[in-house]
């Protein structure tokens, strides 16, 4: 039996203190499974920095 994993939570602390750069670094990773669906953030950014979430780059 094989079980594939397609989606992922990345928890803990809070990603988006991250710099842009590092999270890419991050999601090239996961992005060499190509069975993932959803790769989705636990953060508290929106809340306590939302002008964060306003980076170019991330979108």
């Amino acid at each position: 039996m094989v079980i594939l994993i397609t989606n992922v939570l990345v928890p803990g602390g809070d990603p988006f203190v991250l710099s842009t750069g590092r999270l890419y670094e991050f999601l090239d990773h996961l992005l060499l499974f190509p069975h993932l669906n959803s790769i989705r953030f636990g953060t508290k950014m929106l809340a306590y920095a939302p002008k964060r979430l306003e980076d170019s780059a991330l979108g």
